[in-house]
């Protein structure tokens, strides 16, 4: 076997470019930190009337993220009996929020939003969560 360089282009230099070209598509994936045309930011207008889930499934004090027609939403039951939805992408940079222990996070630059309404509790996103209307009818999650 020939341990001798080649020569081809060194591998730290191949590793290196191949870092360089995934890093674009994945800071174009993240969107720009002004506000959002995502697509994922809020359901359709045609989605009114669409059953999101039973209310029993949402845990009190936190939430559940779901895929709505294309779109991020979180929907949480702050108390007892109470729904409430937000937009399930991040205002900071566009990313696809979840739950956490205490709040909704994003886990890409560790934003936290709160379960009542959506407010940031810590940045670096410096908007709430835009709203989803959301409506309880008999014991289901309904966008409105």
């Amino acid at each position: 076997m020939d341990l001798t360089p080649s020569n081809g282009p060194a591998r730290r230099s191949v590793l290196l470019a191949g870092t360089g070209l995934l890093s674009v598509p994945l800071l174009a994936a993240c969107g720009g930190g002004g506000g959002t045309s995502d697509s994922r930011a809020t359901p359709p207008p045609s989605a009114a009337g669409t059953r999101l889930m039973s209310l029993a499934d949402v845990p009190v004090g936190s939430g559940v993220v779901l895929e709505v027609k294309g779109a991020s939403v979180v929907v949480v039951q702050p108390e007892q009996g109470t729904a409430k939805a937000f937009s399930g992408v991040c205002t900071h940079q566009g990313c696809v929020v979840q739950i956490g222990q205490q709040d909704i996070t994003c886990p890409c630059h560790g934003s936290e939003f709160s379960f009542a309404d959506g407010s940031v509790v810590r940045g670096p996103a410096e908007r709430p969560l835009p709203p989803v209307p959301v409506t309880v009818v008999d014991g289901d999650v309904v966008l409105a």
